[in-house]
């Protein structure tokens, strides 16, 4: 009994307590006072609060974290992430890896929408962070980590989101410039950045803006100047990736169809001229990779809402990619004589790419969100390289279309003296293929050089090593060991097979 009025009397007292406040703001005429204070306004970003509802580690990067970093490529500011890193494969194609996944496990989108990479699905994906200047990005959303019940199997890694400016209300103009420098340049401001983009504003229900950047990408060389072993030449430093310019223009629109409903397009073409030297002794060959792709993408959006508890979104986006690769290789660096290089390689691609996505949300109650929706995608790709295609064609090629300081090729004559050709060096090559018992294709270098699955004794590249590419004939009557066996060997094989004709102890070419 003694507690409960203990607990009685503590009600009674917390409760005389709360009130007090209620009756100290009463008057002495019974009136009350008003308390005025300024307005409290709370803002909240969208897309970092749905991050927190995200299963996986997720980093939102704003306009204005863009602005603070400086950087003029999304490039610059995604491989700066914790956990991110850049690879990059033999051909200089950048790709990305989080957390230390495989490039191919990274879904990057811009926005929304996979990017296109090369022929392979997620090659040089990565090389489309570089084409993207930050003026016209208005946020980066990093998952790192596993997406693949939302994303789809291509983001076992995690996903790359870049989301760009849409055209805005208010009329405005922006121009960027930038000019940068390293040591050691000769010029002011040898590497440049330029970036233009106008805004019409509201005008009725429609709304526009045009874009157009040029940026130089700087290269990244090794530390370590080398010359030929001759003198005759200095050769390039070698450098770690591609390097050139980047050429962007596009137009991006929104209709209004009415306070729920809108139309979105976007139109963008991309260009690049990109080169890279790689070289490997001081005994030669440097080879210089040159890159020049045209892209061309278009995309229609259509989005809106009930009004109630469900968005949609619509899409289609088409892709084109233009690629005209070239390799060549040079003994004599940047020599002040010209017609000193051989073209090794051509790499042509054509690579489009179409789609159409429809998704819906529908908020079913407060806790249960369902997204729903379906896509179609079709690729089709057209170049060069060796693949198992369904068909495939032979086109014959001029070298000095591809390169204006190729070396004359050489020959022999009837009387065995070297001559000049008019054509240019070039090891392309229809070289003859075949395909291996698991359907992969090889170079048959034995039936293309003599017509059989079995080599001769004294095979082409003997020939070629002992002549110097035929250049020195006598190569052949001074060979010793091993090389005479062959010769002799060789020498044989050629009495038993042509009786009739031939009647000689050692071979001449």
């Amino acid at each position: 009994m003694r507690h409960k009025k203990r607990y009685a009397l503590l009600a009674c007292a917390i409760t005389t307590w709360l009130s007090l406040p209620a009756f100290a703001a009463e008057t002495t005429g019974g009136g009350s006072s008003d308390v005025t204070i300024k307005d409290v306004v709370v803002e909240a970003d969208r897309a970092k609060e749905e991050a927190k509802y995200e299963s996986q580690q997720t980093t939102i990067i704003t306009a204005e974290d863009i602005e603070k970093k400086q950087a003029k490529s999304v490039e610059e500011i995604i491989f700066n992430e914790t956990g991110v890193t850049r690879t990059v494969d033999a051909m200089g194609r950048v790709g990305v890896s989080i957390r230390g996944a495989e490039p191919r496990h990274t879904l990057i989108l811009i926005d929304g929408q996979p990017v296109m990479g090369d022929v392979s699905k997620y090659s040089g994906q990565g090389d489309e962070l570089q084409r993207l200047g930050t003026e016209n990005v208005e946020r980066i959303e990093i998952i790192k980590g596993a997406a693949s019940a939302k994303y789809g199997s291509d983001a076992i890694g995690g996903v790359i989101n870049v989301v760009t400016k849409r055209p805005q209300k208010e009329a405005g103009f922006q121009f960027n410039v930038e000019g940068r420098r390293a040591k050691g340049d000769s010029d002011l401001f040898p590497y440049q950045n330029v970036f233009l983009r106008a805004d019409s504003g509201q005008v009725g229900k429609f709304r526009a803006a045009v874009y157009g950047s040029k940026r130089d990408i700087m290269p990244v060389y090794e530390t370590a100047t080398l010359e030929d072993t001759d003198g005759t030449g200095r050769f390039m430093r070698n450098s770690l990736r591609y390097y050139g310019d980047i050429k962007n223009i596009g137009f991006i629109g929104t209709y209004d169809i009415n306070d729920r409903n809108a139309i979105d397009i976007n139109i963008d073409r991309t260009t690049e001229d990109l080169e890279r030297y790689v070289w490997y002794s001081e005994s030669g060959p440097q080879q210089q990779f040159k890159r020049d792709v045209t892209r061309d993408k278009t995309s229609l959006t259509y989005r809106g809402n009930n009004g109630g508890s469900t968005d949609w979104n619509i899409s289609y986006n088409y892709s084109k990619l233009t690629e005209d690769d070239i390799s060549l290789s040079s003994f004599s660096g940047a020599s002040s004589y010209e017609g000193k290089n051989t073209l090794e390689s051509i790499d042509d691609l054509e690579h489009k790419q179409w789609n159409v996505d429809a998704s819906a949300n529908t908020q079913i109650n407060d806790d249960h969100l369902l997204s729903y929706g379906f896509g179609f995608s079709q690729e089709t790709a057209e170049g060069s390289r060796i693949k198992n295609a369904p068909q495939s064609y032979l086109r014959s090629i001029d070298p000095w279309n591809y390169d204006k300081n190729l070396q004359n090729m050489t020959t022999i004559d009837e009387e065995g003296n070297l001559v000049y050709t008019n054509e240019g060096a070039s090891n392309v090559h229809a070289y003859k293929m075949s395909f291996d018992e698991n359907g992969y294709p090889y170079w048959d270098k034995n039936y293309e050089y003599y017509g059989s699955s079995t080599a001769p004794a004294l095979t082409q590249e003997d020939y070629n090593r002992l002549t110097n590419n035929g250049t020195n004939p006598t190569g052949l009557y001074t060979a010793t060991g091993d090389d005479l066996e062959k010769i002799n060997q060789f020498a044989s094989q050629l009495k038993q097979e042509n009786s009739a004709f031939a009647d000689y102890d050692y071979t001449k070419y």
